[in-house]
């Protein structure tokens, strides 16, 4: 992964974004590994030696439902899937019942399998694990102590690198620049548990994300929302930085239950 570049001027509302929109070529290639490398780290006592074949199609279907390549509603078809990834049709039939189990595939009898959406009731669910899992770890962490200049420097960094997608107006990477820096946050409670599931949410909720139209206005409110609650952490004020993330978390909520709302129903297609 591509160095950071250094950071030009900055607006002044917001401390530690870059001032200068940088093209989106100099941009560091962020990708879904990210997160799962996160996720496997924190559950390390599964983490397997050298990715199989099974595992690795696995993942490439995943990143694609998560890249919005296979949308909701998309029939998967084991041949397709099979040519495009050179691979047999065993990796892939093992790669969707795994998928299936996990919620991202739904199948239907007879008619095969077909990638799932979430309805606005899901989301509502999921953004209330959010919350539970983000506070609680916060909550642990900070009554540690204040965090160390390291801690802080890792999520300044994460948060800069959040506004420098949202300058470059690069979406994908952007969201998963967002939830590095909200799991960065829940590692520093040490609990390996919330730190998985909270990733595992994480990519739920990014089953309904709407790339086409989209507008900026809240992540460049999120990014403020960032800045203030670094400078709670910054300030050691425990419910300041407590009630700083809740209302930014209920915020995206609210954000994303509307793009939700505005989005056709999705059934389930039949070719």
């Amino acid at each position: 992964m591509a160095a950071e570049r250094p950071l030009g001027s900055r607006p002044a509302r917001s401390p530690i974004g870059a001032g200068k929109k940088p093209p989106a070529a100099e941009q560091p290639k962020l990708e879904w590994q990210a997160i799962w490398d996160i996720v496997e780290a924190a559950g390390a006592e599964s983490r397997e030696t050298a990715p199989s074949r099974n595992s690795a199609t696995y993942s490439s279907i995943k990143r694609m439902i998560l890249a919005g390549q296979l949308g909701p509603g998309r029939k998967l078809v084991h041949e397709e899937l099979a040519e495009a990834l050179k691979v047999s049709r065993t990796p892939v039939r093992e790669a969707l019942e795994r998928l299936y189990q996990e919620g991202f595939v739904t199948r239907l009898p007879r008619r095969g399998f077909y990638v799932t959406g979430i309805t606005r009731d899901e989301a509502y669910g999921l953004y209330g694990a959010r919350e539970a899992l983000e506070l609680f770890a916060l909550q642990v962490t900070l009554e540690r102590g204040p965090l160390s200049r390291t801690a802080l420097n890792t999520l300044v960094a994460s948060a800069r690198r959040y506004e420098e997608f949202i300058n470059a107006q690069v979406l994908t990477e952007r969201i998963l620049a967002d939830m590095l820096f909200h799991l960065k946050l829940a590692e520093l409670s040490g609990n390996r548990y919330v730190v998985r599931i909270l990733a595992q949410t994480f990519e739920r909720l990014a089953l309904k994300r709407r790339h086409e139209g989209y507008r900026y206005d809240r992540s460049k409110l999120a990014a403020t929302e960032h800045t203030r609650l670094l400078e709670m952490l910054a300030a050691h004020d425990k419910r300041g930085a407590l009630t700083v993330l809740r209302k930014h978390i209920l915020s995206a909520r609210d954000a994303l239950l509307s793009q939700l709302y505005e989005l056709p129903h999705v059934s389930f297609d039949v070719l």
